[in-house]
């Protein structure tokens, strides 16, 4: 038992996830939502593509049917676009744990990246997002 959650994962989907990386993520992804609670909920949001950040769920709990679709959906699509970073995925991130209506005690976003770059102007403005929602 634990304070139910909701977490929205923001995961890579640029051309350098493939092979180990990918079924690593879904694995991950897998393991997290059989792992969570009757109360939990857990979105996913995609970056690293041309066309920007992409929702791929809303919010939803571990008996939502289409976990297995999504997981098995994530794949690399492509060249990264500069304008599709990991603040773009974060900013949407944030956009759905703004965006409920229902609201869990805890919030968390969970990032993963395989890039070793990132601007600390970029990330300080994530932050700064943060603090103001609170």
């Amino acid at each position: 038992m634990h304070v139910p959650i909701d977490v929205v994962v923001v995961v890579p989907i640029s051309a350098s996830m493939h092979g180990l990386k990918i079924t690593l993520l879904r694995d991950m992804l897998r393991f997290l939502v059989s792992s969570s609670g009757d109360s939990d909920r857990i979105g996913v949001v995609a970056f690293g593509s041309d066309t920007g950040a992409i929702p791929l769920t809303g919010l939803e709990t571990k008996e939502w049917p289409d976990w297995e679709k999504v997981a098995d959906s994530i794949r690399a699509i492509g060249q990264k676009s500069p304008r599709a970073d990991l603040v773009e995925g974060t900013n949407a991130a944030m956009d759905m744990l703004m965006a409920r209506r229902v609201m869990n005690p805890l919030a968390s976003i969970m990032i993963i990246n395989d890039s070793s770059i990132s601007e600390s102007e970029s990330i300080d403005f994530v932050v700064s997002r943060a603090e103001a929602a609170k």
